[in-house]
């Protein structure tokens, strides 16, 4: 008896629940699902970005911006590797073993990367010679438009600045081969 009295209980509420929701044709709004964004969180969420905008404009269009160009260029580039992940703090905890290896040694080749294309630029703006001064212009250009260009956006990955790292290899190697000469030079001067 009590089994049927449940069972007819449930069909009725099934058969009610039914009536009660209303059909999508017939309204508009739908029901917010937990965590959804509404126009209207939205449209707060505007408000706040504007007025913190509007009290450190520099902070917003300079400092951010050279922020994320400095992520960007400065980033251990082991994003596609098992071992992803930020090279600081060192032997951090949180890291397996071969994070707390690979990432700071990532990080040592993007330095040396940077700091012999950096010499190589400045070997060959300081060589004399036009087409290298253009060449190293052309790349600067390069490099800076596209550094610009993404540390503007608002969601930024490392991947847009490894098109960086063939000329900075090849500056680099300019570099270690002017060096290499000069020592050379020096060591045939001083018989």
């Amino acid at each position: 008896m009590a089994k049927q009295s449940l069972s007819n209980k449930a069909n009725s509420n099934s058969e009610n629940s039914d009536q009660d929701e209303p059909d999508n044709e017939s309204t508009d709004t739908q029901p917010e699902k937990p965590g959804e964004m509404t126009p209207d969180i939205d449209a707060g969420f505007a408000q706040i970005a504007n007025e913190r905008i509007a009290r450190h404009p520099f902070r917003y269009y300079f400092l951010m911006p050279a922020r994320r160009a400095h992520s960007l260029w400065f980033n251990t580039h082991s994003d596609f590797y098992p071992f992803d992940g930020n090279a600081l703090p060192l032997n951090n905890p949180e890291h397996s073993p071969g994070q707390n290896f690979w990432l700071p040694v990532f990080a040592v080749i993007v330095a040396i990367y940077t700091l012999l294309g950096i010499a190589g630029f400045i070997w060959m703006a300081m060589s004399g010679a036009f087409y290298a001064r253009a060449v190293v212009l052309m790349i600067f250009l390069i490099f800076a438009t596209r550094l610009v260009l993404f540390s503007m956006a608002v969601s930024v990955e490392p991947r847009y600045v490894v098109e960086f790292f063939p000329f900075l290899s090849a500056a680099g190697g300019i570099a270690i081969v002017e060096m290499l000469s000069r020592l050379k030079r020096g060591a045939v001067a001083r018989p």
